[in-house]
C-alpha cells in the first residue's frame, strides 16, 4: 500500500512543485499550475468515471489494473466481487439442493402468505392436496383444499395436534396436515400434508374392536357379578365358600372397570381425532334390545323382584346400538341389583309428547 501512497503524492506533489518553482522565478504563475495538474485531475476523473461504467453494468473487474491508488481501488473492488460470485455460487447451490430435497419427499409442502395464499408447493402436494405450482402461485388455500374446519385451524396459532382432512378430489385418501410458522414476524406457513390413510383405517379397526369387545364384555361381566354377588350373600351359601365368592366379585368388579376405561379411551380417541362417536344415523331396534336386556335381569333377579314391562314395539331410536344398549342395561341392571327384594320394577319404553321416553321406576 506504500507505493500506491508514494506514486499519488509524487504525482501530485511534483506539478505543484513545478508550478510553485515557476511562480518563484517569474514564470507563467498560477495557469502554469494549473496546466500542470490537470493531467493528474484527468487520470482520476478517467478511472472514477470507468469504474462507476464497470459497476453500474455488473462487469467483473480483472487485472491489468492501473498503478497507483486506482489499482487498490480496482483490486478491493474486484476482491469484494469474487467474494460475492463465491456466495452466490453457494446460495445457488443450497437451493439447488432444498428445491431437491423437497421435490424428492412423499409428503406435500405448500408454503403460505399471511392471506393463506399459496407461495409454493412441492411436486406431491399435486397429489396429494390437489395443489400445483406455479399454476396455482398466490391462490387462496380454501379454494384449491376445501375444509370448514382449515381456515380456523390455520389462524389458531396450536398446531401440536394435526388436522385430519379427506380431500374431495380424491376421497380414499386421509391426510394428516401440520402448519410450522416462519418468516418475517413468523407471519407465513409451511403446510405439511402426509399421507395417513393406511395408519388412520388401522387405528380406526383397533379402536372399533376395543370398544366392541369391551362391549361384549359388560354384558356377561354383569351378569357373572350378579350371579356371584347373590351366591355370595345366600344364607344357604356355606361360610368356608364366601371368601372364594366375596374374591371372585371382587375380580369381576375390577375386570368391569377395566372394560369401562376402554370404552373411556376408545371414545376420547375418536373425539380426538374428530369422529363421531355416536352416530345418529342408524335405526337400532330398542325393543329387541330391551327384551334381551330384561332377560338378562331375570336372571340376576334372585329376590322375588316383580318386573313389569309397558314398551311400544314398534318404537325404534336412530343412534349407536352399543352406546343405547350400554346405557338401557345399566338401569335395568341397576334396578333389579339395588332395589329390596319383594319390589315392583316396572320398565317403560313410549313414545312421549317430546320425543321417545325410556323410563325404570320402583315402588
Amino acid at each position: 500500500m506504500r507505493g500506491p501512497v508514494i506514486f499519488e503524492l509524487a504525482a501530485l506533489l511534483g506539478p505543484i512543485a513545478a508550478g510553485a518553482l515557476l511562480v518563484y522565478f517569474g514564470g507563467a504563475g498560477g495557469w502554469a499550475c494549473v496546466l500542470l495538474v490537470a493531467p493528474y485531475l484527468l487520470r482520476n476523473l478517467y478511472h472514477a468515471l470507468r469504474l462507476t461504467h464497470l459497476i453500474e453494468r455488473h462487469h467483473r473487474l480483472a487485472p491489468p489494473y492501473p498503478f497507483g491508488i486506482w489499482g487498490e481501488i480496482y483490486r478491493g473492488v474486484a476482491t469484494y466481487q469474487e467474494r460475492g460470485h463465491k456466495s452466490r455460487k453457494r446460495q445457488i447451490r443450497f437451493i439447488r439442493r432444498f428445491r431437491e430435497a423437497a421435490y424428492s419427499l412423499p409428503d406435500a409442502l405448500v408454503i403460505l402468505d399471511k392471506q393463506h395464499r399459496v407461495e409454493w408447493a412441492n411436486p406431491s402436494a399435486a397429489g396429494l392436496m390437489n395443489i400445483r405450482w406455479p399454476q396455482h402461485d398466490e391462490s387462496p388455500l380454501s379454494e384449491l383444499l376445501p375444509h370448514p374446519d382449515l381456515s380456523a385451524f390455520i389462524d389458531t396459532g396450536e398446531y401440536a395436534r394435526p388436522l385430519y382432512v379427506v380431500p374431495q378430489h380424491n376421497r380414499a385418501l386421509t391426510l394428516s396436515l401440520r402448519i410450522a410458522p416462519f418468516g418475517e414476524r413468523k407471519r407465513q406457513r409451511l403446510l405439511v400434508g402426509r399421507d395417513v390413510t393406511k395408519l388412520y383405517h388401522l387405528n380406526m379397526i383397533r379402536r372399533d374392536f376395543v370398544a366392541n369387545a369391551s362391549h361384549e364384555l359388560r354384558t356377561p361381566l354383569t351378569v357373572i357379578a350378579g350371579f356371584l354377588e347373590n351366591l355370595a350373600n345366600a344364607p344357604t351359601t356355606p361360610s368356608e365358600h364366601k371368601r372364594p365368592l366375596s374374591l371372585m366379585c371382587n375380580q369381576t368388579d375390577r375386570m368391569r372397570s377395566i372394560v369401562d376405561d376402554l370404552l373411556t379411551l376408545s371414545r376420547l380417541e375418536m373425539e380426538d381425532h374428530g369422529d363421531s362417536v355416536a352416530p345418529a344415523d342408524e335405526p337400532v331396534d330398542v325393543p329387541h334390545e330391551l327384551r334381551l336386556i330384561l332377560r338378562e335381569a331375570r336372571v340376576l333377579n334372585a329376590g322375588g323382584r316383580r318386573i313389569e314391562t309397558s314398551i311400544d314395539p314398534d318404537l325404534l331410536l336412530a343412534g349407536n346400538q352399543p352406546e343405547l344398549r350400554s346405557a338401557l342395561s345399566n338401569l335395568v341392571h341397576n334396578a333389579v341389583k339395588h332395589t329390596p327384594e319383594g319390589s315392583r320394577i316396572q320398565v317403560i319404553w313410549r313414545d312421549g309428547r317430546d320425543g321417545p321416553v325410556f323410563a325404570v321406576e320402583d315402588n
